[in-house]
C-alpha cells in the first residue's frame, strides 16, 4: 500500500490541472485493477480492521490534507465552470464509483453483457475518457 501511495503522490505532485491529475488516477487505477482485481476489497477490508477507536481510518494528518486540499481543487473548478456544480464530496465519491465499479462488478458486467475477458478489457481501457467526458464540461 505504501509503494501504492507514493506513486499516486508523484503523479498527483506533476500534474497541473484537476482533468490531469485525474487522468493520471484513472491510468494508475485501472493498471493496478488490472494487476491486482481484488485490490478494492483488500482495501476495505484493510482500512475497516485498522479503523481507530474514535471511527477515524487514516490518522496521518498528511493524508487528510491532501484529500481536504484535493476537495478544495475541485470546488475551484466547479467555481471556473470547468466541472458540473455539485459538493466537492459528490464529486469525489462519483470518480471513486465510476473507477471501481466496472472491476469490482467484472464477473456480473461480463456474464450480463456477454463478453469476453478481451472483449471487457478493452471496455476497461476505454474508461479513462468516458470518466473525464462524464465529469467534465466540454
Amino acid at each position: 500500500r505504501l509503494a501504492m501511495r507514493q506513486r499516486m503522490e508523484t503523479f498527483l505532485a506533476k500534474a497541473t490541472d484537476l482533468r490531469s491529475k485525474l487522468a493520471h488516477v484513472i491510468d494508475f487505477y485501472m493498471e493496478q485493477a488490472i494487476e491486482y482485481p481484488y485490490i478494492d476489497t483488500y482495501m476495505l477490508t484493510k482500512m475497516n480492521e485498522e479503523m481507530e477507536p474514535d471511527g477515524k481510518v487514516f490518522s496521518d494528518g498528511s493524508f487528510n490534507a491532501r484529500i481536504k486540499s484535493f476537495l478544495l481543487e475541485i470546488e475551484a473548478e466547479m467555481e471556473r465552470g470547468t466541472i458540473r456544480k455539485s459538493s466537492p464530496q459528490q464529486f469525489f465519491i462519483n470518480f471513486s464509483s465510476l473507477l471501481s465499479n466496472p472491476i469490482c462488478f467484472n464477473p456480473m458486467y461480463r456474464k450480463m453483457l456477454n463478453l469476453s475477458e478481451k472483449q471487457y478489457r478493452q471496455i476497461i481501457k476505454e474508461r479513462k475518457d468516458v470518466i473525464l467526458d462524464l465529469l467534465f464540461v466540454k
